[in-house]
């Protein structure tokens, strides 16, 4: 085929070779986008993996690592589940009556916060003497626990402290007062995958997770095992020093053609408080 002599535009087999061109070009550029599109959905898959597990131990740890399992921290240890004494919340001394037994109000010393419940406490005890050497925290026990008001006629709480008797002039108004409870923590199914749970902010809640999907062995999500002075696998609470923590998660983005995806385990062992005296 000619093209006649002074006739403009392109041929039809050069206007097909550049649509084959532009084609290419054009998968080529899509290509590459797909491939972006997918490594980066693999890598915030593995992201996201690697952050349900780190949640599962930033979790734990601050919990378990102030545990005294002698003085009663743990009540259950079992594989896949426990029952610990944590801190709830703190309060202040705005009010006390010291008669036979020491009453105390208390309020929060936050707007928002739990109520204060029958448990134990540490109160703020400044001693016998004007220097700091004697401060410390006064473990009692709450009991007699109902609302009130504070002399300022903000809301409170009002409880017998059994634990204060013959020092009570020692804690001064205002003294704070951490409080105390017991929470369990399990592993539970949440949208098909294994999560942690806890009750320790009241209703149940996901505290960490997705890990592995719940088709899997729990065993794969989430194990606890404790163990005694001698590193011998106990389930007698009193008697634990360390707790082995095991933590497995599975992402859901294929990493390969095979469609296997991303999976990460995770130990570790936390030493209780005083176990080592």
């Amino acid at each position: 085929m000619t093209r006649a002599r002074g006739a403009s535009g392109f041929s039809l087999a050069e206007t097909l070779i550049s649509m084959i061109v532009g084609g290419l070009v054009l998968a080529s550029i899509l290509g590459a986008l797909v491939h972006q599109q997918r490594f980066y959905m693999v890598a915030g898959d593995i992201s996201e993996t690697r952050r349900d597990v780190d949640q599962v131990d930033k979790v734990l740890a601050p919990e378990l690592l102030a545990l005294n399992p002698s003085a009663g921290d743990i009540t259950f240890a079992a594989s896949d589940s426990m029952r610990l004494r944590v801190f709830r919340g703190i309060f202040a001394l705005c009010d006390k009556r010291v008669t036979t037994d020491v009453q105390v109000t208390v309020r929060r010393v936050t707007r928002e916060g739990p109520e204060l419940d029958s448990d134990s406490a540490l109160v703020y005890s400044r001693g016998t003497q004007v220097t700091l050497a004697d401060d410390h925290w006064e473990p009692v026990r709450l009991g007699s626990v109902s609302a009130t008001t504070c002399p300022d006629s903000a809301p409170g709480w009002s409880a017998i402290a059994h634990g204060l008797s013959g020092i009570g002039d020692q804690i001064p108004i205002g003294a704070p007062v951490r409080v105390f409870s017991y929470a369990n923590y399990w592993l539970g199914r949440e949208a098909g995958y294994w999560v942690l749970k806890t009750d320790a902010l009241g209703s149940a809640r996901v505290l960490g997770g997705p890990l592995m999907p719940a088709s899997q062995p729990k065993s794969s999500a989430l194990q606890f095992r404790y163990l005694d002075e001698a590193g011998n696998v106990t389930t007698n609470p009193p008697d634990i020093v360390d707790v082995e923590i095991v933590v497995g998660a599975k992402g859901s983005a294929p990493t390969t053609r095979e469609g296997i995806v991303y999976q990460v385990v995770r130990r570790r062992v936390l030493r209780l408080r005083n176990a080592d005296q």
